[in-house]
């Protein structure tokens, strides 16, 4: 298993990285995560929602410039 997912790192490098993706996380979950393993999970969870309704946005932004190409076309 990834090093990441162990608790009590005496590794700087580590702590460092696990402390900034537990601070980029908070915002997106609306809470602190209490650890590395909470945070990854979090973000998973938060792509796998996400993940249809910005399927959505690039069908809705192909068919915006599909919309401005006919326009620009029939000048």
């Amino acid at each position: 298993m990834n090093n990441l997912f162990f608790h009590g790192g005496d590794n700087e490098e580590y702590q460092t990285a696990a402390e900034e993706l537990i601070d980029a996380v908070e915002p997106i979950a609306g809470f602190r995560p209490e650890d590395t393993i909470q945070a990854v999970s979090l973000l998973v969870d938060a792509y796998l929602k996400l993940t249809p309704a910005m399927e959505a946005l690039q069908q809705l932004a192909s068919m915006a410039d599909l919309v401005r190409y006919r326009e620009h076309d029939s000048d």
